[in-house]
This record gives structure tokens, C-alpha cells and sequence, in this order.
């Protein structure tokens, strides 16, 4: 008994010439030949999805790395307007140089939930302390800052500047 399998449909021949006969049929041509062509199509089309999705996943990171550099360094986003800066950012980065007003929309706000979810971490298991600072600014604003730290034995860990209201 022969058995010809094919997307998940079995032929069943008592005889060989009977499974030879069916792979000369037009039916079992097109069929085929349908078959080919989708799994090219197919292997194309998941082959420029990955390639697109890496490149996506690489422009995101890129962006967020330059993101938390430039506001850790406490360099304005503005800055990336900066006709010469962004010409040399992209000289050596090898990266487009994304408009201040994107990396404000698309990475600063999960910029800062990766920053709190790390202080939460770091004030996970110890007691903490809470400092609400009032000064003013050079205009006799009054503003409130919310500082909050790690209380390790008698010292005080790094203050984190979790608020600032006016």
C-alpha cells in the first residue's frame, strides 16, 4: 500500500503506478505549483517583516538610549534642533536623529517609569524617608520638591527627586 501525503491530505494506492498517475494529473500540478509560490511569497514576506521589525527594535533602542543619555546628562531635548549637533550626533551614530518633540511623545514618559520602577526596587526591602523641600525660584514662586531615600542603619541613601510643584 502507498500512502502520498500532502497538506495534510492522504492518497491511498494500492499500487505504485497509481501514485505515479496522480502526480502527473494537472490537479496534483497546480496544486503543487500553488503551494510553491506561497511559500516563497510567504517566506519573503515573514523574511522583510523580521528584517523590518529589527530595524524598528534597533531605531527604538537607539532612541531610547538617546533619550535617558541626553536627560541624565541634563542636556535640554531641545538641543537636538541644534543644526550642528544633530549633524554630528548623526555622523557618529550612524542613526537618524529623531525630532525633539518625538523623543519627548514616545521615550521620556517611559523613561521615567523605568527610572521609578528602579527607585521602587531599590526602596524595596529597606525603611525610607520622605522629604518635602519648599523654597522659591528667581521670580518668588513658591516651590515644593518631594525627595524620597533609603534609610540603610544611620546613614541616608542617594535622594531621589521624585516631584517638584509650583
Amino acid at each position: 500500500m502507498y500512502i502520498l501525503e500532502i497538506e495534510l491530505q492522504k492518497i491511498v494506492c494500492e499500487k505504485k503506478f497509481q501514485v505515479d498517475q496522480h502526480l502527473k494529473t494537472s490537479i496534483y500540478k497546480a496544486k503543487l505549483q500553488k503551494m510553491k509560490s506561497e511559500s516563497v511569497q510567504q517566506s519573503v514576506k515573514t523574511t522583510f517583516q523580521n528584517v523590518e521589525n529589527q530595524t524598528r527594535s534597533e531605531t527604538e533602542v537607539f532612541h531610547q538610549d538617546l533619550c535617558k543619555g541626553l536627560v541624565t546628562a541634563s542636556i535640554p531635548l531641545k538641543k537636538l534642533q541644534n543644526t550642528p549637533f544633530e549633524k554630528f550626533l548623526q555622523k557618529y551614530c550612524n542613526q537618524n536623529i529623531p525630532d525633539e518633540s518625538t523623543i519627548r511623545k514616545k521615550n521620556v514618559h517611559a523613561g521615567y517609569k523605568t527610572v521609578i520602577q528602579e527607585i521602587k526596587v531599590s526602596l524595596d526591602n529597606d525603611s525610607f524617608y520622605i522629604i518635602v523641600d519648599e523654597s522659591t525660584d528667581t521670580c518668588d514662586r513658591y516651590i515644593a520638591h518631594l525627595i524620597i531615600g533609603a534609610l540603610q542603619g544611620n546613614n541616608l541613601s542617594k535622594p531621589y527627586l521624585i516631584a517638584q510643584k509650583s
